[in-house]
């Protein structure tokens, strides 16, 4: 059961949309240990088993926020490599000018 990310322009598009990147517990547990502690829009996805929703207008913030956590982190570690698909993502969503939805399987 990971952590599914959508990138889409409305909820219901996002429900039945195949998930760009999907990150396990294990994954996930390991990067909010390692950028402990997370800025406010990391921290939405700090509960694996509750969604989030990055709008479209704050993905400038969140990408900042990003590249503040991977400074925290070695270049090789998987965490980092989350890290910069989920940048990669973000870039995405915002040249879509759409949302980032996080499910919970």
């Amino acid at each position: 059961m990971p952590l599914d990310f959508t990138i889409a322009t409305s909820l219901k598009i996002a429900q039945r949309s195949s998930p760009i990147l999907a990150i396990g517990a294990f994954d996930h547990e390991a990067l909010f240990t390692e950028i402990a502690p997370a800025g406010p829009f990391l921290s939405r996805m700090n509960d694996f088993y509750k969604d989030a929703l990055f709008h479209h207008g704050e993905l400038t913030d969140v990408q900042s926020e990003i590249r503040s956590a991977l400074g925290r982190l070695d270049e090789g570690s998987p965490s980092h490599s989350l890290l910069e698909e989920f940048l990669g993502i973000c870039a995405k969503a915002e040249a879509a000018q759409a949302n980032i939805y996080v499910f919970c399987d």
